[in-house]
């Protein structure tokens, strides 16, 4: 593998968001060129680069990470060797910037990370496919040839990307161009197709309206919150995981995760301030040995020793503590309940092994 031309004195040189933000509308960005269109053979051509400072500021008040993204970035940051960093590359004159670079700040201000902005292209846009160092020295292209976007069999120079570093500048994760659940090909293919009686002149401007309109649309936000979640997704299998593609046992996972602030299916009382299990109500928590228990009565011994093996496939066996003792599921027919083992007054930390539920 290639050395990477990331390092200390190279990350530092690049932007915060707010000296990016006041660089949008500056004299020296606007006398760049900005991306026309696509050439036959791939490349582009440039056109007249517009004043994005406004959108990027109006996108950054409107972005707010909900309390679960919130929770996870501060729980991967305060992992050994978590995120530290955060390099952006990126250009205002692109929709997929201007709706994840914003959210890209809110996130690394939430997790204390440090985040650094680099232009991709100098004064002239990238003319081809694959960018060259040597043609374009006012440019980014050395750190663009890193973080190719490799689809429709072909590399492209797609922005944004956003590259997630530990301290030591060891590379965790990268995002780029848009989530997958945004099937941009496909949706704005539609928007440019012509339609039956329009004119090229009608086609374009019509082109232009409804993609205007999709980029203030509320999906644009869904698709800018679904990036954070695949981000978040990534690092955390990162952190778990590491690069061997094993999954550890749950007896060597690395710390507990945080528990958002939410009333959980199981019956946990998960409220802030809170760290126990509310008392359920009595026949919320009977065994299937209990046959009184209404929740029971519809069930065969087959089926009760199925529940009862269904739990210990998943660590709750009977030889554990009642105090340690939660809710499995299992699929039980003619009404009988769907929690199989409930048990009263576990603290929240130990439900941790309980999260596939």
């Amino acid at each position: 593998m290639a050395k990477s031309v990331i390092n200390a004195e190279r990350f530092a040189k690049g932007m915060t968001f707010d000296e990016y933000v006041r660089y949008a509308g500056s004299p020296e960005n606007l006398a760049r060129e900005a991306w026309g269109g696509y050439l036959p053979d791939g490349g582009s051509f440039g056109a007249p680069r517009k004043d994005n400072s406004a959108v990027l500021r109006e996108r950054y008040a409107r972005a707010r990470l909900s309390d679960y993204q919130t929770a996870a970035i501060k729980w991967l940051v305060a992992q050994p060797n978590g995120p530290a960093k955060v390099l952006v590359i990126s250009e205002d004159w692109s929709s997929d910037c201007r709706r994840d670079v914003p959210v890209l700040a809110r996130l690394s201000e939430a997790g204390g990370m440090e985040l650094r902005i680099f232009n991709r292209d100098g004064k002239k846009v990238l003319g081809r496919r694959r960018p060259d160092p040597a043609a374009a020295p006012d440019a980014n292209h050395d750190l663009m040839l890193e973080f190719m976007n490799k689809k429709n069999e072909a590399e492209w120079a797609s922005v944004p990307v956003a590259v997630f570093y530990a301290k030591d500048f060891r590379e965790l994760h990268r995002h780029i161009e848009y989530p997958a659940i945004y099937h941009k090909d496909r949706i704005r293919g539609h928007q440019q197709a012509a339609r039956p009686g329009e004119s090229e002149e009608q086609r374009k401007e019509r082109d232009r309206r409804e993609f205007l309109a999709l980029q203030g649309s509320p999906f644009f936000d869904v698709w800018a919150c679904a990036g954070i979640d695949e981000t978040l997704s990534a690092l955390y299998e990162k952190m778990v995981v590491g690069d061997s593609g094993a999954i550890p046992p749950f007896s060597r996972s690395p710390t507990r995760l945080p528990v958002p602030p939410r009333r959980r299916h199981t019956g946990v009382a998960a409220d802030a301030g809170e760290s126990r299990v509310r008392r359920p109500a009595r026949s919320d928590h009977c065994s299937p040995e209990a046959s009184p228990c209404t929740k029971w009565r519809g069930a065969s011994d087959t089926e009760r020793a199925e529940a009862k093996q269904r739990a210990a496939s998943f660590g709750f066996g009977s030889g554990l503590s009642s105090q340690r003792k939660v809710s499995a599921t299992a699929r039980m027919p003619r009404g009988a309940t769907r929690k199989v083992l409930f048990y009263k007054h576990a603290p929240v930390a130990q439900l941790d092994r309980a999260s596939d539920f």
